[in-house]
């Protein structure tokens, strides 16, 4: 994840990450990288706070970027490393989701990314979800069947998640268990 100047002032706000400006150099553009020139503390502070709101940035790097012909244009580029979990959640969710599960109701990409997390601490690492079929809906309401349990073996549980979703990211997840087998 990289951020630019608004998202930076957004971060030093207390505003929560989402999705943030993507810009790609053009391939014969100059760039040059040092350490920043300006003071850097309050956005130390900032990313300090946010390491401790937000368990899947694993690291962050602030550089100063000079571009252009005369590189005049001089901004902060700060990128934060994230586990994959927290990106494809970021990517499926809206900013603010709500996820309605047996065990309660779960708000915030932060908060259901944990569950995700917990769920596979609590499973061990060759605990795995997989989709059966492909997802089905129409008019802002999906839905996906799934089952879940250890790499080649016995299906643990299976269920199926309904979403309500706008502008193609998820909005509200109802996860529906089956009723256990036996």
């Amino acid at each position: 994840m990289t951020l630019y100047p608004p998202e930076i002032s957004a971060l030093l706000k207390g505003s929560q990450l989402g999705f943030f400006t993507e810009e790609t150099l053009e391939a014969e553009e100059q760039v040059g990288v040092c350490l920043p020139s300006v003071p850097t503390d309050s956005l130390t502070l900032a990313l300090r706070d946010l390491y401790g709101r937000e368990p899947s940035v694993r690291a962050g790097y602030l550089v100063e970027v000079h571009r252009g012909a005369d590189v005049s244009d001089v901004f902060l580029l700060l990128t934060l490393v994230v586990t994959k979990r927290n990106a494809a959640v970021q990517e499926l969710f809206s900013s603010e989701p709500t996820m309605y599960e047996p065990a309660g109701i779960v708000t915030g990409q932060t908060a259901i990314s944990e569950v995700a997390g917990a769920l596979l601490k609590q499973f061990g690492p060759d605990f795995s979800f997989v989709a059966e079929g492909v997802a089905v809906g129409h008019h802002g309401l999906a839905y996906l069947k799934w089952r879940a349990g250890p790499a080649n073996g016995p299906v643990i549980v299976s269920g199926v998640d309904v979403a309500e979703v706008s502008d193609g990211r998820i909005l509200r997840l109802w996860v529906l268990l089956d009723a256990p087998q036996g």
